[in-house]
């Protein structure tokens, strides 16, 4: 990938930051934000505006899933993206935001990725080794290669290439079933003891990595893959049928 790709971010949420300041370090990245403005604070921002995102050679959209339609009807009302532009997401979900994607930008290269990593894992653990899934739609074969070579030779990090409806299913329980869990022991608000065993502290320790995230990447983990919806339902009939079983 040529350091004088154009790559436009748009949203500027945790993980927006996030990809601003790493890609920043290899390209030309700007980023558009409805509700962000450039404070003279952030030095990895070039804040843009939804009409100069079709000078874009790529456009990254960092929006949660819910909001990704809106995201793209507003674009496509102010800018003429040209097909020649590279359109990605970085949802946690698949299947939704490529149809989302296709539907508005049918005759340009497209491209679903998940990281499979967030700031606070990022503070915790770095970059390198992550895990980051790609399932391309329409990308050429050249391009999805160099693509796939920046993020493991340049980024460290860990390509796995899946299609949008596997990497659904397994993010059901993956993800969907660990935040929901996640999300209950925060709720909580568990505490550390001394007496904490090992299984115990993991316990904290999934807490405390989870407890940061934003309702609005819960909800699109739960509610936006049809394939957690179902697993979410059995978890939660599953431990209703062992609380009832210890009533008896």
């Amino acid at each position: 990938m040529s350091s004088k790709l154009k790559i436009s971010i748009v949203g500027y949420g945790a993980f927006g930051k996030l990809m601003a300041r790493v890609l920043s370090r290899n390209f030309d990245v700007s980023v558009y934000s409805r509700s962000l403005k450039p404070d003279g604070k952030d030095k990895y921002a070039h804040f843009v505006s939804l009409e100069n995102l079709k000078e874009s050679d790529m456009i990254i959209f960092s929006v949660p899933v819910q909001f990704l339609e809106d995201a793209i009807k507003s674009l496509k009302k102010n800018a003429k993206v040209p097909d020649s532009t590279y359109i990605l997401d970085v949802s946690s979900v698949k299947e939704y935001p490529m149809k989302i994607m296709k539907k508005y930008f049918p005759n340009n290269p497209r491209l679903g990725t998940h990281p499979i990593f967030g700031p606070q894992s990022y503070k915790k653990y770095g970059l390198k080794g992550s895990k980051i899934v790609l399932c391309n739609d329409n990308f050429a074969k050249k391009d999805y290669l160099a693509i796939k070579r920046f993020l493991e030779n340049k980024l460290g990090l860990k390509v796995i290439e899946k299609s949008a409806r596997e990497h659904d299913k397994e993010m059901a329980l993956v993800q969907g079933i660990t935040h929901f869990i996640g999300r209950a022991l925060a709720e909580m608000n568990i505490k550390d003891f001394d007496t904490g065993t090992f299984s115990y502290k993991h316990l904290i320790e999934l807490k405390d990595l989870l407890k940061d995230d934003s309702w609005e990447l819960f909800e699109t983990i739960q509610n936006f893959n049809k394939h957690t919806v179902k697993e979410r339902e059995r978890l939660v009939k599953i431990l209703d049928m062992l609380n009832k079983k210890l009533q008896k």
